[in-house]
């Protein structure tokens, strides 16, 4: 199982605000030792203020603070020392899982070979560290604040909402952090998609020329209350691809952390709602009983051609809808992909075509087709508690 599920291993005690006693790194660690895998050791990107992490954030990304974006940090840096703190170390995180994506992506545009599955292990370990920030995060903002800061301009690659307004977000970013309300997220959410250089375009081919690498590998979105839905698809197709949406990775590092609230979550194809395709996606939702509808390769945690996705869901009733579909989804893999669901919730409804055998132990492996050329190596495992 390897990258997605190392993602996780980062947490000791039980999340914050969830009914679950486990901690998610649990569940990654169980199979972790089953394949004789470890993380290496990336250390926590360094303690710096959140001015100078938030500005290094813009310079990695490319792209020139607003005016509008120099006040708001400026504004940011008159929070309470464990609030600032907590956003410059969500920052810095993502600064370093951007790095270590990236340099993956143009070792494999300059090689021209498909990575292998360990060559992703490094920007796991990376993403770790996001894992753990996004939860301390968490912890930081209990509430909104009351006079919120933040106010990015909206061509920003950095969106801060720290009060409680219901927000429509239609333009990609790079990092979001929605502290409250009622969101809509008609963007790539957390999700990445490369070739083409930006992040939702799904015109994309599977060349890994270099000119194709882009400068953002990573993306990442934290939202801590309210009933959100994410949204990209076509209203009137579902099917249509939507790649990388939703904390999806397509030939990058997605990664969508929801810690409440009743959420609905709708894509269409390829690596999206924490899916994976050529990348890794991981999809964390934290409590609320969720809806995720998806069309097909390598969605809701699925993996399509050597991609790696998780979906680790850890309260409420919940439901996992892929249609008909076979080609990894709802944890399933296709094409040496890994996929992985976790669902902690008293009823979890998954409607698929995909065949998974479970066992006394909650734990459901898949049963790739024997008759399908294109099932090769294929991952797949749900675990329900």
């Amino acid at each position: 199982m390897l990258a997605l599920m190392t993602a996780l291993a980062v947490a000791a005690a039980p999340v914050h605000g969830s009914t679950s006693d486990e901690a998610p790194g649990s569940y990654v660690e169980d199979h972790l030792s089953t394949l004789g895998l470890e993380l290496p050791d990336v250390p926590p990107p360094g303690s710096k203020d959140v001015s100078t992490t938030l500005l290094a954030f813009f310079e990695r990304v490319g792209q020139e603070p607003s005016a509008q974006a120099l006040e708001a940090i400026q504004a940011l840096a008159t929070l309470p020392e464990h609030q600032s703190d907590a956003i410059a170390a969500v920052a810095a995180a993502q600064i370093g899982t951007d790095a270590a994506m990236q340099a993956l992506l143009l070792d494999a545009a300059t090689t021209g070979a498909t990575p292998e599955p360990a060559a992703y292990l490094p920007a796991l370990a990376a993403r770790a560290h996001l894992v753990e920030a996004a939860l301390d995060l968490a912890s930081a903002f209990p509430e909104p604040l009351a006079v919120a800061a933040g106010g990015f301009d909206p061509a920003d690659p950095v969106q801060v909402d720290l009060g409680c307004s219901n927000n429509v977000y239609t333009q990609d970013y790079a990092l979001v952090i929605d502290v409250c309300g009622d969101d809509t997220y008609r963007n790539n959410a957390g999700g990445t998609f490369q070739i083409d250089g930006t992040l939702s375009n799904c015109a994309y081919t599977l060349d890994l020329g270099v000119s194709h690498v882009a400068v953002v590998a990573s993306a990442a979105l934290i939202d801590l209350d309210g009933n959100d839905v994410y949204d990209a698809t076509d209203p009137a197709d579902i099917e249509a691809n939507s790649c990388g949406v939703n904390g999806g990775g397509v030939f990058g590092s997605g990664f969508l952390f929801d810690a409440a609230g009743a959420d609905t979550y709708r894509a269409g194809n390829v690596g999206v709602n924490g899916g994976g395709h050529f990348g890794i996606g991981l999809l964390l939702d934290q409590a609320g009983g969720d809806s995720y509808t998806a069309a097909d390769q390598g969605a809701n945690g699925g993996a399509y051609v050597t991609g790696h996705g998780a979906l680790i869901d850890l309260d409420g009733d919940d439901t996992y809808d892929a249609g008909t579909a076979t080609r990894g989804v709802n944890g399933g893999g296709y094409m040496a992909g890994v996929g992985l669901v976790v669902d902690i919730g008293t009823l979890e409804t998954f409607v698929d075509n995909e065949v998974f055998t479970c066992h006394a132990t909650e734990v459901c492996t898949q049963s790739p087709d024997p008759l399908d050329p294109f099932a090769f190596d294929a991952q797949g495992t749900r675990i329900n508690a």
